[in-house]
């Protein structure tokens, strides 16, 4: 668990939370930050699709009620793709940022077919 993360604001999206905590830190770098915030999985904060958020949801769940689907829902884009896609497609990209734990496939090909 990492010791402070700052609170989010309504409607702000993901990668400013990254960036807000990264300035207070003090950490070096972003790529440090990351692994703070990712558990070693350093890519997740900047893909347009969010990996890894059950992972992040772990490292500040002492210091805010948020769940992984929390994350998805208000702090990123992805609930607006729900308007230009079907459900089954909706699924399939949620399911990168919300993996199943025993599927960690990375692949983004298949979900945008």
């Amino acid at each position: 668990m990492i010791p402070f993360f700052p609170t989010p604001q309504p409607d702000e999206a993901y990668f400013s939370l990254f960036t807000r905590y990264h300035l207070l830190s003090g950490n070096s770098s972003y790529l440090e930050s990351a692994r703070i915030l990712f558990s070693g999985h350093h890519r997740v904060a900047f893909d347009a699709i969010p990996r890894s958020l059950p992972s992040f949801a772990r490292q500040i769940r002492e210091l805010h009620d948020i769940t992984p689907h929390d994350l998805v829902e208000k702090f990123t884009l992805l609930p607006f793709l729900r308007l230009f896609c079907s459900p089954e497609r909706y699924r399939r990209i949620t399911s990168v940022a919300l993996p199943v734990p025993w599927t960690q496939d990375k692949s983004h090909a298949a979900i945008w077919s």
